[in-house]
């Protein structure tokens, strides 16, 4: 944090304020925003393809091994939230 503020001193990003990220995020130009947006979907995308494949190895795993339901259920948990979450905000740009 602090060698990114001494980088950029026109846009320096205070942790501890109230909406820190996207602050910071407003101060960027449409080639970093770009570059963030680009990321953050690859992210997304991958990450629905790591949950989708601990899912099935646990599921695997359990045929084998005893594996608590509770790990299966938090797997299945955090991808239906992040997916809830892409959805909620996805419909707030469905009329733009």
């Amino acid at each position: 944090m602090k060698y990114s503020n001494y980088l950029n001193p026109n846009r320096k990003m205070y942790l501890y304020e109230n909406e820190a990220e996207k602050k910071y995020f407003d101060k960027l130009d449409d080639g970093e925003k770009w570059v963030t947006y680009n990321c953050s979907y690859t992210t997304f995308n991958k990450m629905q393809k790591v949950y989708a494949a601990f899912l099935v190895l646990i599921m695997v795993l359990s045929m084998f091994i005893n594996v608590p339901i509770v790990v299966c259920i938090m797997i299945g948990s955090i991808w239906i939230i992040q997916n809830l979450i892409y959805s909620f905000e996805a419909r707030k740009y469905e009329n733009l």
